[in-house]
């Protein structure tokens, strides 16, 4: 879908796809797709995800979340609730979703089905990115264990998702909590995280925000933001793929950064500053984090566990992620923890094809059966070494 986007002439492209894959590739661009699905469902919106739309980076260097209430900053945990959510296109069809009471892509009944079996945390991966929902490995899940929350969302990194966690997971007390690693950009994203005053008072026991409570007025000043943003980027000479939202960020942001652990040598002082900070100080907070997780979630007499998704850039012998080189050190700390591992990676690869689990062997999310894998590999582990779950047929 980057090729459609990019090509001159779409529908040429299209047909290049199409004979090429046998697939039926829908050519609309994100702005079409809305305003399509906006005649016969006014309220519906674009993905808004916190980290990815409402983050603001500030001269200083801090990062502060585009979104108020009573003059107080917020930081939403997810996007508008209640609405039909169009989400993505990797695979040739559009995606979309409608959001439950608290923004994420679930079933709203979910919310009701207690006791509860499974809480996802995680990034676009657990998010759904770009598959149906019921295809997710999410969706996947739920046909297992009826009572599974999805609170995954894209650009989440660690500081955000123990920030969900903490939000929402301990009224319901679900056994087990998959904690959904993603080693493309999760430390990436964390080194952006912690320039937020905000988001590191997770960290303190007893912190949360009272104001995502009032989801209505969150919603408000949600689609407040996007729509001044809708007008700002309306204002400059773009393209129409960046008008409204755009498939191809999410794809950029995967393959972003090579610079650090030794992939590139840095040059730039800042850089040179950052790559420090990503061997040493950042690793140290990523600890705290998932420390302050396993440990949250033991209070209810829950279990962690950390499932290890790796990138389409560990098996195309073309470029790397910083995340690759981390994934002893990564997983090493999650044993001192003491948090039971499922590594995926390990189940991509005794495929003996791993890039057949991505979008047309390209940089991108899981294909259906990339999901169907993650979903295998999640239900085989939980049966065969975690504690069972209640709820599990």
């Amino acid at each position: 879908m980057v090729t459609v986007a990019k090509a001159p002439d779409r529908a040429a492209a299209v047909a290049v796809i199409q004979q090429k894959f046998g697939v039926v590739v829908d050519a609309r661009s994100p702005t079409e797709v809305l305003a399509d699905v906006r005649r016969r469902d006014p309220d519906a919106v674009p993905v808004i995800t916190p980290a990815n739309y409402l983050f603001v980076g500030q001269p200083d260097g801090r990062v502060t979340s585009a979104v108020a209430i009573d003059g107080q900053e917020v930081v939403p945990m997810a996007g508008p609730s209640q609405r039909t959510t169009i989400l993505c296109n990797e695979l040739g069809q559009w995606v979309q979703y409608r959001a439950d009471r608290h923004g994420f892509n679930n079933p709203d009944a979910v919310w009701a089905s207690m006791p509860l079996a499974l809480a996802i945390l995680g990034d676009s991966y657990a998010h759904g990115y770009c598959v149906p929902p019921e295809k997710s490995f999410a969706g996947r899940l739920r046909h297992v264990y009826p009572g599974t929350l999805n609170l995954g969302v894209a650009g989440h990194g660690p500081l955000l998702m123990l920030a969900t966690l903490t939000e929402y997971l301990p009224r319901l007390q679900p056994p087990i909590v998959l904690w959904c690693y993603f080693e493309g950009n999760d430390l990436e994203n964390l080194q952006v995280e912690r320039n937020s005053a905000l988001l590191n008072r997770y960290l303190q026991d007893g912190f949360s925000q009272p104001a995502l409570t009032r989801q209505s007025e969150l919603d408000h000043v949600i689609l407040a933001w996007e729509s001044s943003r809708r007008a700002r980027a309306k204002a400059r000479p773009r393209s129409a793929w960046h008008a409204a939202f755009n498939t191809v960020i999410t794809v950029t942001k995967l393959t972003a950064v090579r610079g650090r652990a030794g992939l590139i040598t840095p040059t730039e002082p800042f850089e040179i500053e950052r790559v420090a900070d990503f061997e040493t100080a950042n690793m140290r907070v990523f600890r705290e984090v998932l420390r302050n997780a396993a440990d949250r979630v033991q209070r209810w007499n829950g279990q962690l566990a950390f499932v290890y998704l790796p990138t389409w850039e560990r098996y195309s012998g073309q470029s790397h992620t910083t995340g690759e080189a981390k994934r002893e050190e990564v997983l090493a700390i999650a044993r001192d923890l003491g948090i039971p591992i499922i590594d995926v990676e390990t189940a991509f690869r005794a495929t003996g094809d791993p890039l057949s689990q991505f979008p047309f062997r390209a940089p991108g999310h899981y294909t259906e059966n990339g999901h169907r894998l993650v979903e295998e590999t999640i239900v085989r582990d939980l049966q065969s070494r975690l504690s069972p779950i209640q709820g599990g047929r």
